[in-house]
């Protein structure tokens, strides 16, 4: 498995795990601390594989703002 692959099903995990978080809407996530951090958490990292993915694969897909994420 090439390591793009790896990094797209992470950043697809972690909007997975975002929207779990976040369902409820806005105001109910900001008064859970710990998954108001676990969002934190998964936005930085899956920012951080953004920036992993080949630029190959980036072209690929240029309706995506990746220097934005």
């Amino acid at each position: 498995m090439s390591s793009d692959i790896v990094y797209i099903t992470y950043i697809l995990e972690c909007i997975g795990s975002i929207w779990e978080l976040t369902v409820d809407g806005r105001e109910a996530l900001m008064r859970k601390r710990h998954d108001k951090s676990a969002v934190l958490y998964y936005l930085h990292t899956l920012a951080e594989a953004t920036q992993r993915i080949s630029e190959n694969k980036k072209a690929s897909q240029p309706e995506i703002n990746w220097s934005a994420i």
